[in-house]
């Protein structure tokens, strides 16, 4: 393994667990549960920010991105929906 100045490598099997993790239902599952601890305030801000990330990402033709940005747009929203149902 080469170094570079400045830079940590990272180990082969730390990387190979990050991409799995990228490409696993735990993502979804993770990001759910992370949606529900958030403040009404942050919900709404990640519901617009990744609208913004969603449409940036398909503009320069990275597609994967798109859809994890709409999907945590999609869980931003029903958690939102969720909490306004509970008012009611």
């Amino acid at each position: 393994m080469r170094f570079i100045s400045g830079v940590i490598p990272r180990k082969p099997s730390m990387e190979k667990q990050h991409q799995k993790d990228l490409l696993s239902d735990n993502w979804h599952t993770r990001k759910m549960a992370e949606i529900k601890d958030k403040c009404n305030d942050a919900l709404y801000f990640i519901w617009n920010d990744a609208y913004e990330a969603a449409v940036s990402a398909k503009s320069i033709g990275n597609f994967e991105a798109e859809g994890r940005y709409m999907d945590e747009r999609y869980y931003a929203g029903m958690e939102i929906r969720r909490r306004l149902d509970a008012v009611k």
